[in-house]
């Protein structure tokens, strides 16, 4: 959508809550040996949310991914999201999401097989692909 510069009312994550949430210490760590096949784990991302409003709240985080540039992708491909059900004002949670190697590779339809771009990934954490929170590369 954002190709087409269309702008959704509603995108994925989007709600009302009574509560405030923030994001913070985003934390994006390599696997410690490299994957060997496509469902391997290739990164582990960590961050925390908190609860800073006056209220009980659920937040959804969401994880996305942005390629290198030339890749032919999206700026911003979800790849993750957790419920944190009712957080207490002031509370805290880490949360940790996985990347596979599937997940930062993309199709060469030359070679007929994934294939990771090189280049600097973008990882975006927040409330919906238009409230994101927090960024890191790898």
């Amino acid at each position: 959508m954002d190709a087409q510069n269309i702008s959704p009312r509603f995108p994925f994550g989007f709600g009302l809550s009574y509560t405030t949430f923030t994001y913070s210490t985003l934390i994006i760590t390599p696997a410690s040996t490299n994957p060997t096949s496509l469902t391997g784990l290739a990164y582990t991302v960590s961050f925390t949310v908190r609860n800073s409003g006056s209220v009980v709240g659920t937040e959804i985080p969401q994880l996305y991914l942005g390629f290198p540039s030339g890749s032919g992708e999206p700026k911003m491909v979800l790849r993750g999201f957790d419920e944190i059900l009712d957080l207490q004002p002031g509370a805290s949670k880490t949360v940790s999401m996985t990347l596979n190697l599937r997940e930062i590779s993309i199709w060469d339809v030359v070679q007929q097989k994934w294939v990771k771009p090189s280049g600097t990934f973008t990882v975006s954490v927040g409330a919906s692909i238009k409230d994101i929170r927090s960024t890191g590369a790898f």
